[in-house]
């Protein structure tokens, strides 16, 4: 009894001396993450730490995940530098192949994604289970702080698309985001005429849905850039062989219409004619005789 007391003592005054105080459980090391508990997680004695580090919980988070989804945002930054610097992988995945910076993104925390992008050894790129970048998740948030935020890490593509073919700027344009769109612009190595190739719109670009929701906002953004092409074609399903401005005059929004007759004149598809404006090649700008008719009879002093 006697030995095992002084063996008990003798193990607290290590603890005491070397700073670290008696040992957590694998629980309440994850919790300690989820809530923030930095001073807790300090504790833990380097001898014990990678086996902390190597944990997951019943939904297959790592240490890592936890921190990008806890509710105590605040505290998230010296967390994750600790969890990096002591050696976890950035870029670990869970079942659903989704990352800590997809994680960091669904549940809004930007004081996450701010920690994450600090590290060059950071993949934005990783596609999950759905073929989802982070920024696309972002993106379908309809989140321009996100999308911004990430758009400034030097290494992330903006054009890499699910797999059939839709870009971020795809679902923006899908969205009406017309505040997420200008964002997406903003980057350098956008690809505006970037297109799907599902079967049912194969072909179709961002401003083929910009058209399509009847979004004048989106249509002026994109119809600005002079690399946009209105002369896209869908090359297969129910709508082959539409331009954008197909589904423009299929809806009542006129403006949206102009402003894709105003690129064409630009681009010598449209002849203007005094104040209206005339179609210089019917059958090259459309085999449809009822989209003729709405373009003809719209196209009056709009531009």
């Amino acid at each position: 009894m006697f030995i095992r007391t002084v063996i008990f003592s003798l193990s607290l005054l290590f603890f005491s001396q070397s700073g670290f105080s008696e040992e957590i459980s694998n629980t309440q090391f994850l919790r300690a993450i989820l809530r923030g508990d930095m001073d807790k997680i300090r504790n833990i004695s380097p001898k014990s730490l990678p086996s902390f580090l190597k944990l997951q919980d019943k939904d297959g988070h790592w240490p890592l995940h936890l921190a990008c989804i806890t509710s105590a945002q605040k505290d998230v930054a010296p967390i994750i530098q600790y969890l990096i610097e002591n050696g976890v992988n950035i870029n670990a995945t869970r079942f659903d192949r989704m990352t800590a910076l997809h994680l960091a993104v669904l549940t809004n925390n930007s004081e996450a994604i701010t920690a994450l992008s600090s590290y060059p050894q950071l993949d934005p790129n990783v596609l999950d289970k759905n073929t989802y970048t982070p920024l696309l998740y972002a993106v379908c948030k309809k989140s321009t702080p996100l999308v911004t935020a990430l758009l400034e890490i030097s290494t992330l593509n903006p054009n890499i698309a699910t797999c059939d073919g839709a870009t971020p700027l795809h679902f923006a344009a899908m969205q009406n985001s017309a505040d997420i769109v200008q964002a997406l612009l903003s980057s350098p190595s956008i690809d505006i005429n970037a297109r799907q190739h599902i079967s049912q719109y194969a072909g179709a670009t961002p401003l083929h849905f910009a058209a399509l929701q009847a979004s004048s906002k989106v249509v002026e953004l994109l119809t600005a850039r002079e690399e946009i092409d209105v002369h896209a074609e869908i090359a297969s399903g129910m709508f082959k062989g539409f331009t954008p401005l197909h589904f423009a005059v299929m809806n009542p929004d006129t403006p949206q219409v102009c402003l894709i007759v105003k690129r064409l004149i630009d681009t010598g598809a449209i002849a203007k004619k005094g104040n209206t404006c005339a179609l210089k090649s019917p059958d090259e700008l459309t085999q449809i005789s009822t989209v003729q008719k709405l373009l003809k009879k719209r196209c009056k002093k709009r531009t």
